[in-house]
This record gives C-alpha cells, sequence and structure tokens, in this order.
C-alpha cells in the first residue's frame, strides 16, 4: 500500500468534486468519481482524527509537566 498524503489526497478530492459539479461525464463515470470520492474523504477524516489524539496527548504530557514543576537539576 502506497503512503497517505493529506495534501495530494485533498487536492484529489477537490478535483473530483469539481468534475462532478462541472463537466459532462456519464453516469458510470460520475459513480466511479463519487466513490473515488467516499474513500478518500473517509481516509481525509480517519488522518484528521488520528492528528487530533496525537496533538491531545502531547498537550496532556505538556500539561502535566508545566503542573509537577519539573526541574531538572
Amino acid at each position: 500500500m502506497e503512503s497517505f498524503n493529506f495534501e495530494d489526497a485533498m487536492a484529489r478530492l477537490k478535483d473530483i468534486v469539481n468534475l462532478l459539479e462541472n463537466e459532462d461525464i456519464s453516469l458510470d463515470k460520475a459513480m466511479e468519481l463519487y466513490k473515488e470520492g467516499c474513500e478518500l474523504a473517509k481516509n481525509l477524516q480517519e488522518y484528521i482524527n488520528n492528528a487530533k489524539q496525537v496533538v491531545e496527548i502531547y498537550s496532556k504530557e505538556l500539561l502535566q509537566e508545566n503542573t509537577n514543576g519539573d526541574v531538572d537539576e
């Protein structure tokens, strides 16, 4: 499986939306693009959720360090 790139996935999703809104395409092609867009949206949401969890973990760790008054001697 190739690595996931958030920016590339967002760009592709925007392309798909533009194609579906602005192009005269067949129903089969529209369905294919819609399916691809749904998969991208799902992957993007998972990526955002994971990033949010990482930020929350680091924030909690930083808050604990600051409230414990950890000072290296």
